[in-house]
């Protein structure tokens, strides 16, 4: 899925490197950090697909705060049945010596017989004092210590060490994941339980006592060798953030400087979970909160984190002769040139847009004539995302793989639900150009791209604030390369127009074939004309024409023994035209090939 994620703080995109900005680096900052500052925003693209469990097992994970109260315990609940329900192995831990409740929040109260400090007492087995939970077998409960009980002089971290170890070598087989419901507070208790981590969740909510505790909690995990550190900003209300009475989740990340794991909405529910003993990610119907929850597990599986974050809050529409004061230095520091260059630069940028007017051209490429144009221009906003390595180019959840290799470079967008289709429109191209702002607009330029990926809906957050990708939203999700062709890049999320337009493609159709035995399946790409594939037929060279299904994207699949002939394909696209394909791939084709065929006229 595609949900919008911030960089880690203190880290720009490369872009910037180059750029000097007009204030000293030495100011400091007196008020929060503003949502609409030059944080990039990036894009998660999951779709349609388990996650893929990253780092070596047993994942060994504190979950902590500082300040109590903030929602560690169910944290602790709501992530490990999550995890359990995708099908991971989960040990949770309450290390909360004498106030456990992580066995309330799960309904597990009445099954808690031993713990371990009765298995470190020889007392029982391990494995009499793990409960299992019965709705789902894979997750299992271990508290430390009965309620209103002390810890044995001498129980510390050395014994969790030990739970770890005795974890990885009993018979069941080792659990993919060990969570640790770490106490409140900086004490005995907190050292014990972070000993056998070897990566943090800070939980925290947006106010400035939570923050100040959280700083001081990262602090010693850091000294305790967890580098590992990730964030859920707990208890979110759009409301108050929109009033400004609430700081923003962009506001929480530049002040501890962590990556964001998730973002909780405050939520009823919360409360009529924890009295029934039943964890919000198993609500039917699900939850904000619960969902929040789910997203929070997914990329705590692969060791992700969310790259943007909606911001909250929309830039303030500005006059138009406040694009020459605004970002400017302060008077002792201007230039008298500026002064001077001001009537100037008004004649130079009202001529440009004057004549943008009766000749409009396109950074990238002409635009089209309207025998190319399949739509209208219709309104939509766009953000942008900046890859950190050329890794990021690859996937996505039309799964096309390697985009440059495919054909698509970073002449590519992810679309929202509302536009997605279910991954039927991938390989579709659109004309986009902004609009409604002088200020950030550059004039008289426009993108063509192909959709490549999905911006997943983001439920924590409403529509109008901060789910951008919400429905009934439209939106794009652009490189930050394609984006500074249209806008500056300090617009993060900008007005455009689109329409859907003809693909234009250097060569034929490509076909990658891959699957194994009788199971064939072909990702098509490099697709011109409509761009997007609505059918596709197969053919050996010893059957008839096979009808392929849909399998996600632009993979299609059929199950039929077509080794050792020579393959053909007939594909359609959505303006109904056809194109076969004959021979493609010869009679000794293999796995992992990919071959080209006729290419749809433009």
């Amino acid at each position: 899925m595609l949900t919008l994620k911030p960089l880690p703080a203190n880290t720009k995109p490369s872009f910037l490197n180059s750029l000097t900005p007009f204030r000293p680096k030495t100011q400091t900052l007196t008020k929060p950090f503003k949502p609409h500052s030059n944080l990039a925003i990036q894009s998660v693209l999951q779709w349609n697909r388990k996650p893929e469990l990253a780092g070596q097992t047993p994942r060994v994970v504190v979950i902590t705060s500082g300040k109590g109260g903030v929602g560690k315990t169910t944290t602790t609940a709501n992530v490990g049945l999550s995890l359990a329900r995708l099908g991971f192995s989960v040990v949770s831990i309450d290390a909360d010596v004498g106030l456990r409740n992580l066995d309330l929040l799960l309904g597990l109260e009445n099954r808690v017989n031993y713990t371990l400090v009765e298995v470190m007492n020889g007392d029982c087995r391990l494995d009499q004092a793990l409960v299992r939970d019965k709705r789902w077998s894979n997750f299992e409960l271990l508290c430390i210590s009965k309620p209103r009980s002390k810890l044995p002089l001498g129980f510390g971290g050395k014994a969790l060490v030990w739970l770890v170890e005795s974890l990885k070598s009993r018979q069941e087989g080792c659990p993919d994941f060990i969570l640790i419901d770490c106490p409140a507070g900086i004490d005995a208790g907190f050292i014990t339980a972070i000993t056998s981590a070897n990566e943090a969740v800070l939980v925290t909510t947006p106010d400035i006592t939570s923050l100040r505790d959280a700083d001081r909690v990262v602090g010693l995990l850091e000294c305790d060798g967890i580098r590992d550190i990730k964030m859920i900003v707990n208890r979110v209300r759009t409301d108050m953030i929109k009033g400004e009475d609430m700081m923003s989740v962009l506001d929480v990340q530049e002040m501890l400087g962590l990556a964001l794991l998730g973002v909780i909405p405050e939520d009823t529910e919360v409360i009529r979970s924890t009295n029934r003993g039943y964890p919000l990610v198993l609500n039917k119907p699900p939850t904000l909160a619960g969902l929040a929850f789910e997203q929070a597990a997914w990329r705590l599986v692969e060791q992700d984190s969310m790259k943007a974050v909606m911001v909250e809050e929309e830039p303030k529409k500005r006059g138009f002769f406040s694009f020459f004061d605004s970002e400017m230095p302060p008077p002792s520091l201007q230039n008298p040139i500026h002064t001077l260059l001001k009537p100037l630069l008004f004649l130079f940028i009202f001529a440009a847009t004057t004549t943008t007017t009766t000749s409009h051209t396109s950074s990238t490429t002409s635009s089209p004539t309207l025998s190319t144009t399949l739509s209208q221009w219709q309104s939509a906003r766009a953000t942008y995302y900046a890859a950190s390595d050329p890794r990021d180019t690859v996937g996505g959840a039309c799964g096309y793989g390697d985009l440059v290799k495919a054909g698509y470079g970073m002449a590519t967008v992810g679309l929202s639900e509302s536009m997605f289709e279910r991954g039927e429109i991938c390989g579709a191209c659109f004309e986009l150009k902004c609009v409604d702002d002088l200020r950030w607009c550059i004039p008289g330029t426009s993108i063509i791209v192909s959709v490549t990926n999905f911006c997943a809906p983001n439920y924590g957050f409403t529509s109008d604030g901060g789910g951008k990708c919400n429905p009934p939203n439209k939106h794009f999700v652009l490189p930050i390369e394609a984006f500074e062709k249209i806008a500056i890049w300090k617009a993060t999320n900008m007005p455009v127009q689109y329409r859907r337009i003809k693909c234009r493609k250097e060569g034929g159709i490509r076909f990658t074939i891959s699957g194994s035995g009788i199971f064939l399946s072909a990702l098509i790409s490099n697709v011109a004309g409509a761009g997007d594939v609505t059918a596709v037929k197969i053919k050996g060279s010893r059957t008839g024409w096979l009808d392929m299904g849909r399998n996600w994207g632009q993979n299609w699949h059929v199950n039929a023994n077509l080794q050792n002939q020579a393959l053909s394909f007939e594909v359609t696209s959505s303006d109904s035209m056809t194109v076969i394909s004959y021979n493609v791939a010869p009679k000794d084709w293999r796995f992992g090939q990919t071959f080209e065929g006729k290419q749809f006229e433009t």
